[in-house]
């Protein structure tokens, strides 16, 4: 694979460990915590910004690559399904985060959606990480590689590539050293992701 799909995995393991954060900043607001809640706004504004704003759009440039590429029936539901997903994704972001910004919303209801939320996320990567990145490593050409890999450059993420102020709170739940955006979580929350579902053996991560 080229430097663009490895980023874009990195990409998914470094997602994992924000949804495991979230998921654990809603226990912690449930324990009391008051300032779980403002985590929690914390990391969907972070995913507002990077995965539905720069990370699935390039997904998405690589993925319509692939409808100009002789696929067959089968493989071209798949393209089209996941690319819809992805509008899905982003309007069940949105509601997540109005949800955590209305002070009244219950903890109950909150929990419910984080949980339908992270279940949906994760199945979509898995989904793009067994089937569509190995479809574009079987029928991508050289030229369709340097095309794609033209967007690698605009694969910046403000909160592991940097170490932007306004996501302090989240680097120490996230196991990330803010003095050099060091991500060292990723590895091991995709490996607990794989064995909970078990897929161990599916796609080269």
């Amino acid at each position: 694979m080229t430097d663009i799909i490895e980023r874009l995995k990195l990409d998914h393991q470094r997602l994992h460990s924000v949804l495991e954060a979230l998921e654990n900043a809603l226990t912690e607001a449930d324990a009391g915590d008051e300032a779980a809640r403002d985590r929690l706004f914390c990391m969907l504004d972070y995913l507002m910004e990077y995965p539905h704003s720069i990370h699935h759009p390039i997904e998405d440039a690589v993925f319509k690559r692939l409808l100009e590429a002789d696929l067959d029936g089968d493989q071209l539901k798949i393209v089209q399904e996941n690319l819809a997903q992805h509008t899905l994704l982003e309007a069940e972001t949105r509601r997540l985060f109005d949800a955590v910004d209305e002070d009244d919303t219950q903890l109950d209801a909150l929990a419910d959606l984080v949980s339908a939320y992270i279940q949906h996320q994760l199945v979509h990567m898995q989904h793009e990480e067994n089937a569509l990145f190995p479809l574009a490593g079987e029928v991508f050409t050289l030229a369709d590689w340097a095309a794609m890999d033209e967007h690698y450059q605009a694969l910046h993420d403000p909160l592991f590539d940097a170490a932007e102020a306004r996501f302090s709170a989240l680097y120490e739940c996230l196991g990330v050293d803010p003095a050099h955006a060091v991500y060292k979580r990723g590895a091991a929350a995709t490996a607990r992701f794989l064995a909970a579902t078990g897929t161990e053996g599916g796609a080269d991560r």
